[in-house]
């Protein structure tokens, strides 16, 4: 598990595709995702949350692996976190995919910079 929080892949799309149909998966890795991947793909291994649907509520095995899977992903959300709290990331008034992708790519690198005086504790 990658214990300092780096982002390993990034991907920007119009506000109009949904996260679910973006796959930044790796094959043979376990993918862990949130509810809102429920029922799509993925070239990894599937993590995704278990979501109960109208009628069928979720079961404790269940519940107990969603528990699980969050503490995964707990690591995974930090950057996002940091972008919305640190950078004000949280909306962007760009024009174009373009220029909201190298805003984004910019942010990533400022993230690094902060992050890297917490890299040379973990080693």
């Amino acid at each position: 598990m990658n214990e300092v929080k780096i982002i390993e892949k990034l991907s920007v799309t119009p506000a109009n595709v949904h996260d679910s149909q973006i796959d930044l998966s790796l094959p043979g890795i376990i993918c862990y995702r949130d509810k809102g991947y429920f029922g799509s793909e993925c070239k990894g291994i599937n993590g995704t949350m278990d979501r109960s649907v109208r009628g069928h509520p979720l079961p404790l095995k269940s519940i107990r692996r969603n528990l699980r899977i969050s503490r995964i992903r707990s690591m995974v959300e930090h950057p996002y976190a940091f972008f919305k709290g640190m950078f004000h990331f949280d909306h962007v008034i760009v024009t174009s995919v373009q220029r909201v992708r190298i805003k984004t790519y910019f942010t990533a690198i400022c993230y690094y910079i902060v992050r890297a005086r917490f890299l040379d504790r973990t080693a």
